[in-house]
This record gives structure tokens, sequence and C-alpha cells, in this order.
């Protein structure tokens, strides 16, 4: 279990959202049905301090994207609260509802299609 982010340092809630962004796109890339077919990109940030001048947060808005229909769908992220406990969980669960109730793909295209899609989609550039 990683630890609270405590950082008054803003690198240090870039690089552990950056990790986890990193580790979901690499899940995504080497999964057998989606072969990177969804992204995740960070569209901006706003580092905050709190009101009492006890410590920083990083605010983020994550871009997920699919690259075969070009949907796209913003997600805000808290660095402090959706990361220190939760090991990434939040962008797993941000990734799941993209691909399963946004882009709605068992339904739209069918478990057939999907099965039998075998595009690289690394190989497309967003």
């Amino acid at each position: 279990m990683k630890r609270w982010i405590s950082s008054q340092n803003r690198k240090v809630h870039q690089r552990r959202i950056n990790y986890y962004m990193r580790k979901m796109n690499k899940n995504v890339e080497r999964d057998s049905l989606w072969r990177g077919r969804f992204i995740i990109r960070q569209d901006s940030a706003q580092w905050v301090q709190y009101e009492d001048h006890s410590g920083w947060e990083l605010y983020v808005i994550l871009k997920l994207i699919d690259k075969k229909t070009g949907r796209t769908r913003y997600y805000p992220l808290q660095s402090v609260n959706s990361l220190s406990f939760l090991n990434g969980y939040k962008i797993w669960e941000m990734m799941n509802t993209f691909i399963v109730e946004d882009c709605n793909v068992w339904e739209v295209e069918g478990h057939e299609a999907l099965y039998n899609d075998k595009t690289d989609w690394t190989k497309v550039k967003i």
C-alpha cells in the first residue's frame, strides 16, 4: 500500500499521477482484447493550497480517448484523496466506466465483433 501524499512539492504529486496513468495505458496496450484502443492522458492540472495553509493538492482533469470511435470523456481527479490509499484504483475505475458505460462497446459493437477485431491500436496516433 502506498503512503499518503503529504509532500509540498508539486512534482511528487504529478509523478504519482503519471505513474498510474502510464501503468493503466500499458495494461490496456497489453490486453489481448483492447490492444491499446483506449488511452488516458492528462488534460490540465491545478496546484492548490489548502485554506489553512497546511498542505497542497494537485487537481487534474484526465482525458480518456477511444481511438476507434474518437469518443472522448473528461474526468476530474485529486492527487491526495484519489491516489494515496487506493493505489490507482480511481484511474482503473475511470477507464472501466469509460469503456463499459460511456463507450458502451459491448452493446454497440457486440461480443463477437470485439473478439474478431485484431487491429493493433498502439500504432494509431491520436
